[in-house]
């Protein structure tokens, strides 16, 4: 190394310790939701560009489940019609979900009045798809709208589910800022077979480094993606010392950094952001996709 190289990466060190210095203590770290953009294939994390691939060591996981009525067009109740109908019952639950679940096991009903539902327009609807639930006792194996084909409760053909199945992930990419990644219902299978992959192998996702990317789909007029998961390596020591070290949680308790964004990530509720939209769950796959 030259002299000259060694003086001007002995003042980029310096710059760099300055600036780390000068970003400290000056925000609180909040959750970043990566999202997916169907229509070309790719990851999106806000305020970033959009990526083709992703890799990081998944630290946790998470099975949910989200009931958001979205009335076909064609369905008709009383004076209702449609997104009319999806609209009037959205305005009642304040845009949250109508019933979801933290664990993919337990459901749970939007924290609203329901009796309130009595001067809604849509109040008939709306005792309609409580009672529809409430068959099942709010346990989502026993839920009708968590069956095949129960997406024709809200007008739709097919044999989707009403009640949409999903994955959270929380990711880790050298950073205490958890990352979190909803896998949609047409990539639940892909998952899950890429943990059974690893299992079989005596790996475990949380263990080990993964490339996730995505398929574009197309079927008809439909175009969304599908994700991919791949093995990259297994985790190494500095790694493991790196996700132990010391921090303080927002309580002030001083825990290993894994436990803290773990703490973080399993304290998040199943929101309307996690469905909806361009860049989540709402894939709208072609009706004889499931």
């Amino acid at each position: 190394m030259t002299e000259q190289n060694s003086i001007a990466t002995t003042q980029d060190q310096e710059l760099d310790d300055i600036l780390d210095s000068g970003s400290q203590n000056s925000f609180n770290p909040v959750m970043v939701t990566v999202g997916i953009v169907h229509q070309s294939g790719k990851f999106s994390i806000e305020g970033m560009p959009d990526q083709a691939r992703l890799s990081a060591v998944i630290i946790a996981g998470r099975k949910t489940r989200i009931e958001y009525p979205k009335y076909e067009n064609h369905v008709q109740h009383g004076a209702l019609t449609g997104k009319d109908l999806g609209d009037a019952i959205n305005e009642f639950t304040k845009k949250r979900p109508f019933c979801s679940s933290e664990d993919g096991v337990n459901g749970k009903l939007a924290d609203i009045d329901w009796d309130e539902a009595d001067g809604s327009k849509a109040k008939d609807a709306i005792k309609i798809i409580k009672a529809k639930i409430a068959e099942g006792g709010l346990k989502c194996a026993m839920c009708p709208l968590a069956k095949w084909g129960s997406v024709e409760f809200f007008g739709s053909n097919g044999r989707g589910m009403a009640c949409k199945e999903m994955r959270k992930l929380l990711l880790y990419r050298g950073t205490p800022i958890p990352m979190i990644l909803n896998v949609p219902t047409s990539s639940i299978r892909a998952w899950d077979q890429y943990c059974s992959s690893l299992a079989v192998a005596n790996k475990q996702y949380t263990k080990v480094h993964t490339e996730l990317a995505l398929d574009v789909i197309e079927r008809g007029q439909t175009k969304y993606s599908v994700m991919t998961f791949a093995y990259i390596r297994d985790i190494e020591p500095e790694l493991k010392q790196e996700l132990m070290q010391s921090v303080l949680d927002a309580n002030g308790i001083e825990m290993p950094l894994v436990k803290a964004m773990i703490n973080m990530f399993l304290g998040t509720g199943v929101s309307l952001e996690d469905y909806i939209g361009e860049t989540n769950g709402d894939e709208k796959p072609a009706k004889d996709e499931f």
